[in-house]
């Protein structure tokens, strides 16, 4: 990917682009099983939060997003696709940022290549960017056997956008980002540009965090929601 002389802006999904975790609620929206419900329970219980919070800090391996996935063993791509654009249009549709919206408007009339930076997973990615005409840089690949899901990952993408960029060699030298996750400051802090947005509970980490960075030439606009 050359990237040189290119105007570059990388784009999280979720949180930023959406008022939604795109991943889980698709899945709230898919699932109506009982296997479903009592997983749900589950995971919001507060054992379950301090165990997968270990599993994160420790494996950086995200426990409940990996068992919900498993969810998904057996389904068809095909209707998997199809249950993800119906989602977006009873759904997603309704939950744009509409400053992040404005903001990519003002970056595609300056010229600017936008791609989808998104841990969300791959089939739903391919629908919002079917949609949204921005195509998909990352996502989360989920491992099919003749168009058949395995349950499993073949790529993860949370938390690993930075390194995934570095690795592809599709990391520009001059870029900009729009994300909510604290989990890409470290691209943020290599941006030419940030638009950052945050919930109120997470607004004094970010504050933080680029306060920690005053050596850096950060330009950063950082908005609450």
């Amino acid at each position: 990917m050359h990237t040189e002389e290119k105007k570059i802006a990388y784009i999280d999904i979720c949180g930023t682009v959406f008022y939604s975790n795109t991943t889980f609620d698709f899945f709230h929206f898919y699932f109506k099983g009982k296997r479903w419900r009592i997983f749900t329970y589950i995971y919001k219980t507060f054992f379950w939060k301090v165990l997968n919070k270990i599993s994160l800090i420790l494996f950086r391996v995200d426990l409940t997003r990996k068992i919900a996935v498993s969810f998904l063993k057996n389904k068809a791509l095909e209707e998997l696709s199809i249950a993800s654009e119906t989602f977006y249009d009873q759904f997603l549709h309704y939950k744009y940022n509409q400053k992040a919206l404005k903001i990519i408007e003002q970056l595609r009339s300056e010229c600017y290549e936008m791609y989808y930076t998104s841990a969300t997973l791959d089939f739903i990615a391919s629908t919002i960017s079917q949609k949204s005409n921005i195509p998909v840089l990352l996502s989360t690949e989920l491992a099919f056997e003749n168009n058949i899901c395995l349950g499993k990952y073949k790529k993860e993408v949370l938390n690993n956008k930075l390194e995934l960029l570095e690795n592809k060699n599709m990391l520009a030298n001059r870029f900009i980002v729009l994300t909510d996750n604290l989990s890409d400051f470290p691209l943020v802090i290599r941006a030419e540009k940030a638009y950052v947005f945050s919930k109120k509970k997470n607004l004094a980490k970010w504050q933080n965090r680029i306060e920690k960075e005053r050596s850096c030439l950060l330009n950063i606009e950082l908005y609450e929601y």
